[in-house]
């Protein structure tokens, strides 16, 4: 890996996942992907209303991409 070419970037807006599962000092989140990582509990912080709101949204796109995948599999829209 060519490290001369490494940027640093923020986490902006950072991640934000829901917690699945709280082991010991660790959490298990997951993303409105899909996507679950762990993270060291004192590493979170709650999530802003705005925040949650976008996950919201987010899940609810996926969900309707879903859907709509499904009826075009099934015959139920034309290409």
């Amino acid at each position: 890996m060519d490290e001369t070419t490494a940027v640093s970037t923020s986490h902006d807006p950072p991640w934000v996942g829901r917690v699945q599962q709280t082991v010991a000092d660790r959490v298990q989140l997951i993303t409105p992907t899909g996507y679950e990582w762990t993270a060291a509990a004192s590493s979170l912080r709650p999530a802003t209303g705005a925040e949650r709101a976008e996950y919201d949204v987010q899940v609810k796109r996926g969900r309707q991409a879903r859907e709509a995948l499904r009826r075009q599999l099934a015959g139920g829209v034309a290409s």
